[in-house]
């Protein structure tokens, strides 16, 4: 590249979020160590996620019924009225 085209680049880089390419891209050709892709951390972790997932649904459904029970209550009746006991 050449000096005016380093700084066209320069300019540009400096109106849009951009990144160039060797930053973006990086090139490493370092050996990687070789990585099971089920292990007992990633068991565990399945296993957390899921029970998370079970806690947050069941405390939605309850929640919900909680909510739709309270909205029932309020609600009035077939006649227009509240529910409740009818007359002294």
């Amino acid at each position: 590249m050449t000096a005016t085209q380093i700084t066209i680049a320069s300019a540009y880089q400096g109106i849009l979020p951009t990144y160039l390419y060797a930053f973006q891209f990086p090139v490493n050709t370092v050996a990687r160590p070789a990585v099971k892709l089920i292990d007992p951390v990633t068991v565990i972790l399945a296993g957390a996620v899921f029970l998370f997932c079970v806690v947050i649904a069941y405390t939605a459904w309850v929640w919900r019924l909680a909510w739709a029970e309270g909205q029932a209550a309020d609600s009035p009746g077939p006649e227009g009225l509240a529910p409740g006991p009818s007359g002294p």
